[in-house]
């Protein structure tokens, strides 16, 4: 007995043949009201004024119900349409169902999150000029719209943990500690912890309050560092040029001031 089924019809078969679904951005860590039309595919949110060619370009054929239930259903839900639509969640947290995850890199000079080692050496460049070297780590990333993207860092590990899992609270509460801490450097308590030649110089005292932490210590190490036509961030070595122009002017300056007998003595034995 041959049973003729009725093709599905309603909003919901629509978004299935079309290969999209409606994610709720609040259930994501995001706070707004607003809704994301994301293709299946592509695991990246749609623009809500172009779901139906969305689904051409990966050769889905939708009947004229669904082109007709699609039409009806977009104006009646609050889509987000591009990433300045709303505000990221903060970093680190779980993954946006949906959404694709990717390799990327995350600033440890700030919050920015990028894909590549060139858009983050721009950044760093740009916002962190007179830092040193780029200072990033890899991170996992999502972004929910393709274009013009902004990434956010996620913890895929947190997938379906609960708001009070123990874990969870763990990673939020007591890991950015961890990593605070291990950027700071702890001074030593006894003489048997200095080197000999730190007892002999006394480097570390002299420089103890330019060298609490990691970055303290690398805007240091930059006023030695020479220039090197090489190196893929020029500006380095500036520093030191600058100190020893601006030290050599004065000493010039002082010298105008001086009686022609100081000056002898000082060619003759300088300091």
């Amino acid at each position: 007995m041959n049973v003729d089924i009725e093709p599905e019809t309603g909003s919901d078969a629509a978004l299935r043949a079309a290969g999209l679904k409606v994610l709720d951005l609040q259930k994501g860590t995001i706070n707004t009201n607003l809704c994301v039309l994301v293709c299946v595919t592509c695991e990246g949110g749609v623009h809500k004024k172009s779901p139906i060619v969305h689904s051409q370009t990966h050769g889905i054929k939708l009947t004229k119900q669904h082109i007709t239930d699609l039409t009806k259903l977009i104006p009646t839900l609050r889509l987000a349409s591009e990433t300045t639509d709303f505000v990221s969640p903060p970093n680190d947290q779980a993954p946006i169902d949906y959404i694709k995850i990717q390799d990327g890199l995350k600033c440890n000079g700030c919050s920015y999150v990028c894909r590549t080692p060139k858009t983050m050496a721009h950044h760093w460049s740009n916002v962190h000029k007179g830092e040193g070297s780029p200072d990033y780590s890899k991170s996992k990333v999502q972004t929910v719209f393709a274009k013009r993207p902004k990434f956010f860092s996620v913890l895929p590990v947190l997938t379906g943990l609960a708001s009070d899992d123990m874990y969870r609270l763990y990673l939020s509460q007591c890991l950015p500690e961890i990593t605070a801490a291990d950027q700071k450097i702890i001074p030593a308590i006894s003489q048997n912890e200095v080197p000999p030649l730190l007892r002999v110089t006394l480097w570390h005292e002299h420089l103890e309050r330019f060298t609490k932490d990691k970055v303290s210590v690398r805007n240091v190490r930059l006023l030695i560092d020479t220039m090197n036509a090489s190196k893929k961030t020029p500006w380095l070595g500036k520093p030191l040029y600058s100190t020893i122009s601006s030290y050599m002017l004065d000493i010039k300056t002082k010298m105008k001031k001086i009686l022609i007998p100081a000056r002898m003595l000082l060619m003759q034995y300088p300091v």
